[in-house]
């Protein structure tokens, strides 16, 4: 048998009603005849999700922008590299939604790389992972943006942001600080 448990996202989000799982180790039980949930009381082995925990971020206006996100980044150690170095994480403005098709970008900072690039071997452990989406030089600080991760996009086009959809798990706010410029 086969059954198809869907995507998992972060449970600061709520996705088609309801409130889903952050990463971690779950036990899967099975039921024949379930009318209720604790009719699942047949063991039968453990879901391992992999990402990142729920958080807010920040950075500075002219200083480096580097977010450390805190998860579940186990892989198995046979694995020379990690399906991780493929993972990028993207800010967009907090009216969108994570992985919703044609999602506006956050690019309004100079000098700032939105989404991040794909992180070096050396910035990931088991329980983190660093981005690094260079200096922001000018423009307006803000709080309004999110945070959207995805483990392996195939995209990183900024001038095509309708292929963003791929960044479906919705991390946490981000907040831009700095001074007004001209002000």
């Amino acid at each position: 048998l086969t059954y198809d448990l869907g995507r998992p996202s972060l449970p600061v989000e709520v996705v088609s009603g309801r409130v889903t799982g952050a990463p971690g180790d779950y036990l899967l039980c099975w039921s024949k005849n379930p009318s209720d949930l604790s009719d699942y009381n047949t063991p039968v082995g453990t879901l391992q999700i992999r990402g990142p925990y729920a958080q807010d971020t920040s950075c500075i206006l002219g200083e480096f922008c580097s977010i450390t996100l805190s998860g579940s980044f186990l892989y198995y150690s046979a694995e020379d590299n990690p399906v991780f170095t493929s993972s990028r994480l993207l800010i967009m403005p907090d009216t969108h939604v994570c992985g919703e098709e044609g999602s506006e970008l956050a690019t309004w900072w100079t000098g700032f790389t939105n989404p991040a690039p794909r992180p070096n071997s050396g910035d990931i452990s088991t329980s983190s992972i660093a981005y690094e989406f260079d200096t922001p030089t000018a423009n307006p600080p803000s709080r309004s943006y999110k945070l959207c991760w995805d483990y392996n996009p195939s995209n990183g086009d900024i001038a095509n942001p309708s292929l963003y959809e791929e960044f479906r798990v919705f991390v946490g706010s981000f907040t831009m600080n700095g001074p007004y410029q001209g002000q």
